[in-house]
């Protein structure tokens, strides 16, 4: 800052994206409104992925800093993805004018009833006192109701619910409603076809889309402060690329029992699911019943109108040695792994001479796979290597001392190829 004070110029490049972040925010304190401005199409231009991975927090700080370019990415992405905000753990928190700001978007992909169910969810959560049964609601409480979405309510486009759904789930809350406003709802759904005055301020339809959106243009994150913080925490490592995938699956009872995903790409190398796939395991899994119900988290079930959404998170983590990404695009993120562990790992360790056959319980001895012997094979099992494969006697033997510590052990291979102990990992 400093820099621009005295000079006029200040270069962003140096710095990382969190360093930028907070610069951005001093800019906003000062008021320097041409920084402010050039930092933000800086962030947004150069570190969308960044952008994305810190959704969350970076998307409140834009309201509360006033930083206009930043609201209007994230309510882009929001626009087209609204579950991203309305499933967080933080919707609930959400200040009222940020929702305000998410209501009024016209182009907001959700059915309208699904958004009035949000809205009543957020307002009950700020009046924690209210009964969890509807029926023990006094007037008063409904009032309550009413004032915390004064400002939420006039943004619902009632008249494109629909009768069911009116019935349903707007009927049991129209206590919080201006009675003109219930009239007019009501005539319209006994008279669709006539014409009818409408006295209530209407607003018009959204504009939802009609065709399903392209894999590539649902890669946005985040749920990604959600996904970060719960399924994929911070290992402390710089993030390369982080993205993510979602596909639509119809037909669901009608579904084989094991099907592919489409290709995606990330990490400069292309990837899809399958039952044979062997470079990515599952450990959470749904029961059944719980697919077709909806959740305390979620007010829709999973698989509704036997279809569904499936979302696939790609985090890679930037290599600190420069070897896992080298010259391997065209290799699937698995050989990549194999080979940087066999490259800084595996290659001519320790004592690869002879040992006394008296000696030889004092050794741990282990098949040696180089670069060059893996690059050749381009990949194996290792669990099942054997001669019909590769011959054995091609790969180096190593015999590591028993008395070895783990913390002397590092210290060698650090010593043997030329890496910072802190680097070498096992």
């Amino acid at each position: 800052m400093y820099r621009y004070i005295y000079n006029g110029t200040i270069s962003l490049e140096a710095f990382n994206a969190s360093v930028i972040f907070e610069l951005l925010i001093t800019f906003s304190e000062f008021g320097l409104e041409e920084l402010i401005k050039h930092t933000q199409l800086f962030l947004i231009e150069n570190n969308d992925s960044w952008l994305r991975l810190n959704f969350s927090r970076v998307f409140q700080t834009s309201f509360k800093d006033n930083l206009k370019d930043l609201q209007q990415f994230y309510l882009n992405i929001i626009s087209k993805h609204p579950n991203i905000i309305f499933d967080s753990d933080g919707f609930l928190t959400l200040s009222e004018n940020i929702l305000i700001f998410i209501l009024n978007l016209d182009n907001l992909q959700m059915d309208e009833v699904e958004i009035w169910d949000y809205v009543i969810k957020w307002g009950i959560a700020q009046n924690p006192t209210l009964p969890s049964d509807l029926d023990q609601w006094s007037n008063e409480e409904f009032l309550a109701l009413k004032n915390s979405l004064q400002s939420c309510l006039p943004l619902i486009r009632y008249f494109q619910i629909s009768g069911d759904d009116v019935c349903d789930k707007i009927r049991p809350y129209r206590k919080i409603l201006e009675p003109t406003l219930w009239d007019d709802i009501m005539l319209k759904l006994v008279a669709p076809n006539k014409a009818i005055t409408i006295t209530s301020h209407v607003l018009p339809p959204r504009n939802n889309l009609t065709t399903t959106l392209p894999l590539r243009d649902c890669m946005i994150n985040n749920y990604a402060s959600e996904i970060d913080n719960k399924v994929m925490p911070d290992l402390g490592y710089e993030i390369e690329d982080f993205q993510y995938y979602t596909w639509r699956i119809t037909g669901w009872s009608g579904l084989e029992k094991r099907i592919k995903s489409p290709e995606f790409e990330v990490g400069d190398a292309h990837h899809r699911f399958t039952a044979e796939e062997p470079e990515w395991g599952f450990t959470r899994f749904y029961t059944l019943h719980k697919l077709f119900s909806s959740s305390e988290n979620h007010i829709r079930p999973l698989i509704e109108n036997n279809a569904c959404n499936i979302t696939v998170f790609v985090r890679i983590i930037k290599d600190p040695t420069g070897v896992l990404w080298h010259d391997f695009k065209k290799y699937s993120i698995l050989f990549k792994i194999y080979y940087a562990l066999k490259s800084l790992f595996h290659v001519n360790l320790l004592h690869s001479e002879e040992i006394k056959a008296e000696e030889s319980h004092l050794y741990l001895s282990t098949k040696i796979v180089t670069p060059q012997i893996f690059e050749q094979h381009q990949g194996f099992d290792l669990a099942n290597f054997d001669d019909r494969q590769y011959p054995l006697s091609a790969i180096p033997q190593l015999n590591v001392l028993k008395t070895e510590t783990y913390r002397d052990f590092k210290c060698m291979a650090a010593k043997r190829f030329g890496y910072p102990v802190e680097q070498i990992r096992f």
